[in-house]
Parts: structure tokens; C-alpha cells; sequence
């Protein structure tokens, strides 16, 4: 792929100011951050947020909401909430912390729980960067970078395990996976997420060589868990389930590796803005 990624994530930390947040996190922030976006910075929420005629057009930003399993944040309590933007979309970065300031000002979820922002963390492979305190003032310029200080390093691969921390939405021939994908689906999904981030086509012979690599799924702990949601937009109730757990793959996977470590920062498979497909990589 010769098109260049740029990528740049973000680890925003809320401070509660006493609310409980109930009912699916991914729908709230997003709902919530959309609003507040076209709101403070229209173009912004127009390239970033607004329906697209083309549906295969991939969203510039990838939103994770906190993962803390409570739902219940006292006063002082903090949250972390993660947000990934790809190429221009990193120079919006200030619009998206103020849409995100602003949403706490206005209150998250259906009981409008208030927070507000104390740090803003740019997490990179070799550490993270404090980016932004509140008595920081005006937010600095966010350098993204590309993809390839993104990449794992080369070594052997005999066994692998990969834990998906938020539902993954993968489909395979037409329906949604409801099983263990075998590492090389993971890998495929992988590449063409990456060539629709970059608007490039998928080099054929990249494909086949991770086909030909003899992989076998050896652990499964996955389950498919729905979670369903109501959209403001189309207003009705809408599935949003995924594959949670973990599995584990054996054999020649020095090839598939680093394709799998990259989804870390990518995230694979449907609503991806909601914080879907995120997933943990280690060699075991």
C-alpha cells in the first residue's frame, strides 16, 4: 500500500462530578459527541460524523468509551476514554476535546452525567505524552505518526492469544461471525481496513501469502453477547452485538503477526466509532 496513514491516539481523562452511566457507553459518547461537534465545529461533525453516500467510506476517527466495569463515579472519580483519528482528521483533534468538554458541560447518557476534562494523553508504541492539561490553555499542534512507527517487530511467532475487550462486529460470507475467526480472517480484515483508510486497493500476493501461512485455532472463550441500542437517527431499536472473549491460534504466525498487532490501533469490523472491534494481542 503506498498511500500513507498517518494515526494519532488520544487518552482523554474525565473527571466525574457524580453520575451513573447505564446502558451501552459506545452509544452515549458518540451520540453525545456528535451533537456537541456539529454544534461547536459543523465542518468538522461534516467530514467526520455525517452520513456519507458512499457507506464503504471508512470514518476518520475511531471513539472508545471508558471500560470500567462500574457504572456508578462518585465525585473525583476519573474515567479514561480513548479516541483515535487517522490522517486529516488529527488536525481536528482541538474541536473533538472541546465537543468532548462541551458533553460534559451538557451531561452523557440518560442521566446526563456531568464530568469534566483533566488531562489529554498522546499514547504512541514507546510511551505516552502528557498533551494537555487545563491550565495548559490554547491546545498545542498534534503531530500524527505513520504507520510504520506502528509496526511490531520482527520475530517468531509459534503461538498467539487475542482478546477482544469490545464486541466484534466481523461478517463472512454475508452474516455475522458468530464463531471464532480463524487468524487469518483477523489478518485479512486487517489489510482492508488499512486499504480503505488509505483509498488504496489490496495487493493480491500480500493475501495469498497470509492464506498460505498453517495456523490452527487451538482455544476459544469467545461469546456472542447483544447489546442492543436505540438510534436517534432512524429511530428504532438497533442490534449491536459482538464476539467478546478470547482465543488462541498456534502455528507458523510470524507472517500473520504483525498484521494482527497493527489491528490494535485500528480496531476491525463494524461500529468502530461506538468503540467496537478493539482487541489485545499477545505472544504467549
Amino acid at each position: 500500500m503506498d498511500a500513507p496513514l498517518y494515526l494519532a491516539r488520544l487518552r482523554v481523562v474525565l473527571r466525574s462530578h457524580g453520575f451513573e452511566l447505564a446502558g451501552p457507553r459506545g452509544n452515549a459518547f458518540h451520540g453525545g459527541l456528535g451533537l456537541c461537534l456539529k454544534a461547536l465545529a459543523p465542518e468538522v461533525f461534516d467530514r467526520c460524523f455525517a452520513p456519507q453516500q458512499d457507506a464503504s467510506w471508512p470514518r476518520p476517527y475511531v471513539l472508545l468509551p471508558p471500560l470500567e466495569s462500574r457504572s456508578l463515579f462518585m465525585p473525583g472519580d476519573s474515567l479514561n476514554l480513548e479516541l483515535t483519528l487517522f490522517n486529516e482528521a488529527i488536525a481536528d483533534w482541538p474541536a473533538f476535546i472541546a465537543a468532548l468538554a462541551e458533553l460534559g458541560h451538557r451531561g452523557v447518557g440518560q442521566a446526563r452525567g456531568r464530568y469534566g476534562l483533566s488531562a489529554v494523553w498522546h499514547v504512541t508504541p514507546e510511551q505516552d505524552e502528557l498533551l494537555w492539561l487545563p491550565e495548559h490553555g490554547p491546545l498545542p499542534v498534534l503531530p500524527g505518526l505513520e504507520l510504520a512507527a506502528f509496526h511490531a517487530p520482527d520475530r517468531r511467532v509459534d503461538r498467539l492469544r487475542v482478546e477482544f475487550i469490545t464486541p466484534l462486529r466481523l461478517k463472512a460470507r454475508g452474516d455475522y461471525q458468530r464463531e471464532a475467526p480463524s487468524a487469518f480472517l483477523l489478518a485479512e480484515r486487517t489489510l482492508t481496513r488499512l486499504s480503505q483508510l488509505t483509498q488504496t486497493p489490496l495487493p493480491p500476493p500480500l493475501r495469498e501469502s497470509l492464506a498460505a501461512c498453517p495456523v490452527q485455532l487451538v482455544q476459544s472463550q469467545l461469546q456472542w453477547q447483544d447489546t442492543p441500542r436505540w438510534s436517534s437517527r432512524q429511530q428504532h431499536v438497533m442490534p449491536f452485538g459482538g464476539l467478546l472473549g478470547e482465543v488462541e491460534y498456534a502455528g507458523e504466525l510470524s507472517t500473520l503477526y504483525p498484521w494482527l498487532h497493527l489491528a490494535q490501533w485500528l480496531h476491525l469490523g463494524g461500529k468502530t466509532t461506538f468503540g467496537l472491534g478493539a482487541l489485545r494481542v499477545q505472544v504467549v
